[in-house]
């Protein structure tokens, strides 16, 4: 059996000890979740959710697309003898750009606040948080390495150590001594400076401490392409904080963070495999299998989040009834959308595998530009009149325009025989049934009978995805253990 064929197993396998420690983590991170609802009110969790959204922009900057640069020229057949190097260097470099690149911004930190949120109510708390940027992403720098080097437990170890002590730092400032918003940086920014020192030595024997003149330029003629795609994936994400604060309230702000919160618990599972998935493309890239699997991946992908999409967009309001006080319950309306805009954000994930391995990477620039265009558009149209479910929508519209244009690049630049058929009866069967749900449980309390038509949504999507095979019936026998000849 060839590497490829045999790798949908151990991306499998990868891909569930990434998750169980997303799960696990993002699990007890939901403490977090109900105490901060009932300390902060919506306009100070909008706060919070600002504050990020700015320090997200920054990283975003600061990384200069180092982080997949580093990972494909890991990879690449060149390097395979002096990976050491290659991460030796990456990280020399990385040092000097993350602390050079803060300091100014620390000076500036008054007038960002300023400019955000049009008071400096809130400088203090902007300063620390950006005091927390260079060692945050020195952990991350760190988890990368370990997915690189394929040390699935080692990152679960470190990631869950890194949660397990900001979680304790922010019960302790924010819910016990009662710092208020500031309580959650200065807890981000204790958890990242002892998890950077921790990280690095995890990582220390993957590292040949060097600076590589001509590979450092090499990282940064392929990283720096995607810095735009980094601020477009930026925006997408995030950029509709800055027009709810702008035409809407705090509140508002607060209210649609809530409801990402809510659906991170999607964005769990799709992180753990993108973690999963980066390392395991390129490795197998040179096998004969190779497309076909990336094919099959995708597929298989849309059937598991498609469920996930519906299971919980439509059981959105009870989950926030139990984790949420009443004034919170509102945020379920925007739940939906969001979920599918998670979901079209891990498929632009995968099918960015052909421009990557193309070496077309101005590609993924190029489609999220235009999906970025598209979001804004639908910002300045629905935000003004449907405020956070506005922004919610036009969310779910960048997304899947990003996925469909980077689709279409990948295949022009890296052939892979996708399933389009399937794959397009799938959304069709997700929609509808996603449709039918949110019309039968509208915007009112839950009862039992709306919970039933729910449920009777979810099993009619099973239903449909044994009716299309998305499973066929010779992957099924291909993974049963071959029987010992008597």
């Amino acid at each position: 059996m060839s590497r490829a064929q045999g790798g949908l197993g151990r991306l499998a396998g990868d891909t569930a000890v990434y998750g169980l420690a997303d799960a696990v983590g993002k699990g007890l991170s939901l403490i977090l979740f109900p105490i901060f609802t009932r300390i902060f009110t919506p306009r100070e969790y909008g706060v919070m959710e600002v504050i990020g959204t700015v320090t997200l922009l920054i990283s975003a900057v600061l990384v200069l697309g180092l982080d997949n640069a580093t990972t494909r020229h890991y990879y690449g057949a060149e390097n395979r003898s002096r990976g050491d190097v290659v991460l030796g260097s990456a990280l020399a470099f990385s040092l000097t750009v993350y602390f050079g690149g803060t300091v100014p911004l620390l000076f500036a930190s008054r007038w960002i606040a300023a400019t955000v949120f049009g008071t400096d109510e809130y400088r203090r708390a902007m300063f620390v948080a950006l005091c927390a940027v260079p060692f945050l992403l020195l952990v991350n720098f760190s988890l990368n390495t370990l997915r690189r080097v394929f040390r699935p437990w080692s990152f679960a170890g470190l990631s869950l150590a890194w949660l397990g002590l900001t979680i304790s730092l922010n019960l302790l400032l924010v819910w016990r001594l009662r710092w208020g918003v500031e309580g959650t940086y200065y807890a981000n920014l204790i958890a990242g400076t002892v998890m950077a020192g921790a990280g690095i030595l995890c990582t220390r024997r993957h590292y040949r401490w060097a600076w590589d003149g001509r590979l450092i330029v090499s990282l940064l003629r392929y990283g720096i392409p995607l810095v735009p795609a980094s601020l477009c994936l930026w925006g997408l994400s995030v950029m509709d904080r800055f027009f709810l604060v702008h035409y809407s309230t705090l509140t508002d702000v607060g209210l649609y963070s809530t409801a990402n919160r809510l659906t991170s618990i999607l964005a769990f599972g799709v992180g753990a495999f993108q973690m999963a998935w980066g390392p395991f493309a390129f490795a197998i890239s040179d096998e004969r299998h190779a497309r076909t699997t990336y094919s099959r991946t995708l597929s298989y992908y849309m059937a598991a989040g498609g469920l996930a999409v519906l299971l919980l967009s439509l059981f959105a309001r009870e989950a926030l009834q139990v984790l949420t006080p009443p004034g919170y319950h509102r945020a379920a309306v925007a739940v939906a959308p969001l979920a599918l805009a998670v979901l079209a954000y891990g498929a632009y994930t995968l099918v960015a595998i052909g421009v990557n391995l193309a070496n077309r990477t101005s590609q993924v620039s190029i489609t999220l530009a235009a999906a970025v265009v598209i979001n804004l558009a639908l910002n300045f149209l629905l935000i003004p009149r449907f405020g956070m479910v506005g922004a919610a929508y036009a969310t779910a519209a960048g997304w899947a325009a990003s996925a469909g244009f980077l689709f279409v690049a990948s295949q022009r630049a890296y052939w892979i025989p996708y399933d389009g058929t399937l794959l397009s009866r799938m959304l069709a069967l997700l929609l509808t049934c996603l449709g039918f749900g949110l019309i039968v449980g509208g915007d009112a309390e839950p009862s039992v009978s709306r919970v039933v038509l729910k449920g009777l949504a979810v099993i009619v999507f099973l239903v449909g995805l044994k009716m299309l095979g998305v499973v066929p019936t010779t992957v099924w026998v291909s993974l049963r253990p071959a029987r010992e000849a008597p």
